[in-house]
Parts: structure tokens; sequence; C-alpha cells
């Protein structure tokens, strides 16, 4: 799943409420678990130092077909919330 513009604050956020091992897929294959403090920092990190706005689009991959419902949902929510007022 592509994360389009979601703020760390967001990444981090929906990772507490997530059951299960969520990852993320680096563009050379490896997959990093999200679970591990260091390695959702070091993720960040790498994430920020290319982002031109402070915000971050990941590819994920999620261990719970629940957790991927997680994200999904809020991402639409936002989204809705973000159309109407621009509306």
């Amino acid at each position: 799943m592509k994360l389009e513009n979601i703020s760390a604050g967001e990444l981090i956020a929906l990772l507490k409420r997530s059951s299960k091992a969520v990852y993320l897929a680096a563009d050379d294959g490896v997959l990093f678990n999200l679970s591990s403090t260091l390695s959702l920092l070091y993720c960040i990190r790498m994430m920020l130092e290319s982002a031109e706005d402070g915000t971050l689009s990941p590819e994920i991959k999620f261990e719970s077909t629940e957790d991927e419902k997680l994200f999904r949902n809020y991402l639409r929510n936002r989204d809705a919330n973000r159309a109407k007022l621009h509306n």
C-alpha cells in the first residue's frame, strides 16, 4: 500500500494502533519492521531527508488485514475532510 502525503506524527499514531507488524518497503526491496522503535526512527529520518514538503509517501506492507483497513479508513476520512475544507 502506498501512503501519500502523511506526516510523521500521523504515521506514528497509526502504528501505535496497529495490532501486528507493519513494514516499510524500501526502494531496494528491503523491508523495515516499523514495530521496532529504532527501525521506525531510522525510516522516518530517511524519508524526511528526501521529502520536499515534510510529508512522507512510503510504501508499506501489513501482517494483518485489520491493520491495512485501519490505515485505509484513516486516509479515506482524512482526504474527505481535506476535500470539504477546500470546497
